[in-house]
């Protein structure tokens, strides 16, 4: 597993959002984990104290180990379109 601040550092410089190919997109750490990619230590013993141990660790479920993940900033849809304001002269569908 490749360690999520080494990994964000590394990927920390600009890039076109995949979908849209048109605005740059931003990492955001995981909300869940907080960045680091797992759960923290003591989490999984006090769900199982029989099974685990107090220093395990295993991947976070929300972003599955990866520490989080890119954000378009122009708030892009996962079929590349952007949403449109409603308020400026348009109406709303």
């Amino acid at each position: 597993m490749t360690d999520a601040p080494q990994q964000r550092e590394a990927e920390s410089a600009p890039r076109l959002c995949v979908r849209c190919s048109c605005c740059s997109e931003e990492w955001v750490d995981c909300c869940e984990c907080g960045g680091e990619g797992t759960t923290l230590p003591g989490d999984l013993y006090e769900e199982d104290p029989c099974y685990y141990d107090p220093e395990d660790v295993e991947p976070c479920h929300m972003c599955r180990g990866t520490g989080g993940g890119y954000v378009c900033l122009g708030r892009c849809d996962n079929n590349g379109m952007h949403a449109v304001a409603v308020g400026e002269g348009e109406r709303a569908p």
